[in-house]
């Protein structure tokens, strides 16, 4: 019998009589069942154990479900868990509650007098849309993989054949085809791994390792990367930064996710201006920002077009040399600065060139309690 308990629920409750009558209907529907009668003996219960799902009064030993569901949100290992709240029957109260709740991460509000048939119902509609998220993410993964497979080959090809490894390529047309294959194919294998990031982003299962670092090292290797990503594409660069720079924290890895994103955009806007893109990284102390700008001199960008630059079900016409840059990859950028307690903000003159500012604050809220 035990090993069909599969899934755990954790109820939050500091009545007795909830917890046991809760309790008895859930195990009765083979979840294993165990009990928190506080917020912090619940986070200490989750961090020893993650559970499936979480069931939570409206209010525990005095605490609101509005100052607990922040402090769930700080569990890393709880970004796909659903939590349903149990709430009271205040008429006046109920859609603004649920509106708050769901913004503050619960899954779904139940009030009471509590239907057990809907809660067990609601657990395992939750339950089973987070396992079919969790299958598609492995599909993307493992369709991801298998697509970049071949794109490396037949880059890596072409590559060789440009570098006469299997004989001299004698017309300058056949040269420039094979030349363009290669540029396609590094553009289809960056847009395959964007839709896996922006699939895993997007189910809440892209997990922050937050750190205290220095923001300059990190700029400096993303545009290293993209810079050499582009070969002969790219225009020259100049960073300046300010002295005695203050740490930010951050999760590193992601965050050159972001950067390396930011400058694809930029350097795809700079196109074919002789000027140089600009880099400026300092201390905003007014607002407790560590701020990167990164100023092109191209194409630039109206109002209207700016709103579609983030947006990743749209694009906008531009020039060819800047149309790859153009998907999803602000949209990244934005989100996974926005995660890590930062903005993101653009200013453009269309014929004059962009600002893409990146600001890092320099503790986000959601690394406090791990520093």
């Amino acid at each position: 019998m035990s090993q069909l308990l599969v899934n755990q629920v954790l109820l939050i409750s500091d009545k007795e009589l909830t917890i046991e009558f809760l309790g008895n209907v859930l195990e009765g529907e083979r979840f294993a069942v165990r009990s928190a009668r506080t917020a912090a003996s619940a986070i200490e219960s989750i961090r020893a154990a993650s559970p499936d799902a979480i069931v939570c009064e409206q209010r525990v030993a005095g605490e609101g479900v509005l100052e607990i569901l922040p402090q769930l949100a700080q569990i890393d290992s709880l970004a796909d868990v659903p939590v349903i709240i149990l709430a009271s029957t205040d008429s006046s109260r109920k859609r603004g509650l649920l509106r708050e709740a769901i913004r503050y991460g619960a899954s779904d509000v139940i009030f009471k007098p509590a239907d057990p048939d809907l809660l067990v119902r609601k657990i395992q509609m939750l339950l089973h849309a987070r396992d079919m998220q969790r299958q598609r993410l492995d599909f993307i993964s493992m369709l991801t993989r298998d697509l970049n497979g071949p794109i490396t080959s037949i880059t890596g090809y072409c590559r060789l054949l440009m570098r006469g490894s299997y004989g001299e390529i004698e017309s300058e047309k056949i040269r420039k085809v094979i030349e363009s294959i290669a540029v396609a194919g590094d553009r289809l294998r960056r847009q395959t791994s964007q839709f896996l990031y922006y699939t895993r982003l997007e189910s809440g299962m892209l997990e922050f390792d937050f750190e205290k670092t220095m923001l300059p090292p990190l700029v400096e290797a993303a545009s290293s990367d993209v810079r050499a990503e582009l070969q002969d594409r790219t225009p020259s660069l100049d960073i300046d930064v300010q002295s005695n720079l203050p740490e930010i924290v951050c999760d590193p890895h992601e965050l050159s996710v972001a950067l390396k994103e930011a400058f694809r955009f930029s350097f795809a806007n700079h196109g074919d201006s002789p000027e140089s893109v600009r880099v400026f990284i300092l201390h905003d102390e007014a607002s407790g920002h560590v701020r990167c700008a990164i100023t092109d001199r191209g194409i630039g960008h109206t109002a209207e077009q700016i709103e579609v630059l983030f947006d990743h079900y749209e694009t906008i016409n531009t020039p060819s040399s800047a149309r790859d840059a153009f998907g999803m990859g602000l949209y990244l950028t934005r989100a996974i600065v926005e995660a890590q307690g930062g903005e993101v903000t653009l200013q453009s003159v269309p014929g004059e060139g962009t600002t893409l500012e990146i600001a890092l604050t320099i503790l986000p809220p959601n690394a406090k309690s791990d520093l």
